[in-house]
């Protein structure tokens, strides 16, 4: 059981390092992970455009676009802090700006995904109306 925990205590110290070694780790698995979700993607999209207009499908690509959108947020947030590591460390705080960018970003585009916005607007005039 002290092997394990030990194991995985050393994983973590890794994986929260700021060196070299490990910001490539982490870019590694960003872009794997962009690959397989940017795969699923296009080939459920490439499906309906071919005319298998089946429910499941466009649920499955509905489903698929905002993992997708993440792991290529992902992908762009790792690469960042490889080039802010790598190559100008005393940017390093500004990590935390670019991740805080990217979040909003994402929450943008999901929004929009899900069809909030004329939900949002339609609230909004409600609310104005009834001031």
């Amino acid at each position: 059981m002290g092997k394990i925990n030990t194991h995985l205590r050393e994983t973590g110290r890794f994986l929260i390092d700021e060196n070299i070694p490990s910001i490539l780790a982490k870019l590694q698995f960003s872009k794997y992970a962009f690959i397989v979700m940017a795969l699923c993607y296009f080939v459920l999209r490439l499906a309906l455009a071919s005319g298998n207009t089946l429910d499941i499908l466009a649920l499955a690509a509905f489903i698929v676009y905002p993992m997708f959108v993440f792991s290529l947020f992902g992908l762009v947030y790792t690469l960042i802090e490889y080039a802010l590591v790598s190559y100008a460390p005393a940017l390093k705080p500004a990590r935390w700006g670019i991740l805080i960018g990217l979040v909003g970003l994402y929450v943008f585009v999901l929004v929009v995904h899900m069809g909030l916005v004329r939900m949002i607007i339609e609230t909004g005039r409600r609310l104005l109306a009834f001031l």
